[in-house]
């Protein structure tokens, strides 16, 4: 098993009040596999997504990464975690407007990697995503499909084991949003699994396994 996590939970507090997001959710992630985490506006999704993606890791539970347990409390170990196994595509892109779409590629690249080499790959993935010939363009000059591209190609940069993908097609059109579906389900066939977090129902059960949210508890549902 890629991923583990065994009764996560998430609070958030402000000043006077506790808000427990996730209560004691369990859930698995297989190498290959493409998941869904669904649910209402507010139901934990994303919450759930950044827990295990330990961008926003559980304050208590068990969470094993290919069987060896990380500890919730290791800062630095979430940080390697992530830079060496796991790749991000956020709903608003996340790009930054004054770098260029490679520049912005560049950013996630292994520091143990030439610039020869990064460029090399940043030129070979960007010709399988169809994106090559804006590689040199800012974020505003391009459209929300070739900016969620260019921020595919930057979750892919570091070869990733699985990629956390937050409504990624909340922001394009129906044709632009199928074509990042198939995008993103593609990486399946490369051994990377892909977990997206959807209130799109159709969505939700093209995937393999489908987990559903409910004020912060989790269920697996079956899908066909």
């Amino acid at each position: 098993m890629l991923i583990e996590g065994l009764h996560l939970e998430k609070s958030f507090r402000t000043r006077y009040v506790e808000t427990k997001v996730l209560d004691k959710v369990s859930i698995n992630i297989g190498s290959s596999e493409i998941i869904s985490l669904t649910g209402k506006s507010g139901s934990g999704k994303t919450t759930l997504l950044n827990a295990i993606g330990l961008l926003a890791p559980p304050d208590h539970g068990h969470y094993r990464v290919k069987g060896e347990e990380v500890d919730l409390s290791n800062i630095a170990s979430h940080h390697r975690i992530r830079r060496e196994r796991f790749g991000f595509v956020f709903q608003e892109f996340m790009l930054v407007d004054y770098m260029t779409a490679r520049e912005n590629v560049r950013l996630v690249a292994s520091a143990e990697s030439s610039r020869l080499e990064i460029n090399a790959k940043i030129e070979r993935l960007a010709a399988e995503l169809e994106i090559e010939h804006r590689l040199d363009h800012y974020p505003p000059q391009l459209s929300g499909g070739q900016r969620q591209r260019v921020a595919i190609l930057r979750a892919v940069m570091n070869s990733p084991e699985c990629i956390f993908a937050d409504e990624p097609t909340g922001n394009l059109d129906s044709r632009t949003g199928a074509r990042v579906l198939r995008l993103l389900r593609s990486l399946k066939s490369k051994g990377c699994a892909v977990v997206i977090a959807t209130h799109d129902q159709e969505i939700a059960e093209s995937c393999q396994r489908q987990y559903q949210l409910t004020d912060g508890t989790c269920k697996e549902i079956t899908t066909n």
